[in-house]
């Protein structure tokens, strides 16, 4: 069932200057982020009206988290099927 880690795509970051990811520094979306788009583009932590940040214009880009397996798993008590990536 476990799949070996793949790298994160690449992503062409030449017209992008800001990133927006779900604050504060040190997180999971943080370190995601870096490995995305490196140090070459500011990242602004962001903790709420992530989506309006992007609709105006604050940021160019958006890394925001889907969801953790035990929150797809788990909820309520109720265990939902697990999702797969293939």
């Amino acid at each position: 069932m476990n799949h070996p880690f793949r790298r994160p795509p690449v992503v062409d970051i030449s017209a992008i200057s800001q990133v927006g990811y779900v604050g504060p520094a040190g997180t999971w979306t943080h370190q995601a982020t870096l490995d995305i788009f490196g140090d070459s583009v500011k990242l602004v932590p962001l903790e709420a009206d992530l989506f309006a940040a992007y609709e105006t214009g604050e940021v160019e880009a958006l890394c925001v988290p889907v969801a953790t397996s035990l929150d797809v798993m788990f909820r309520g008590g109720e265990r939902w099927p697990a999702l797969s990536c293939d």
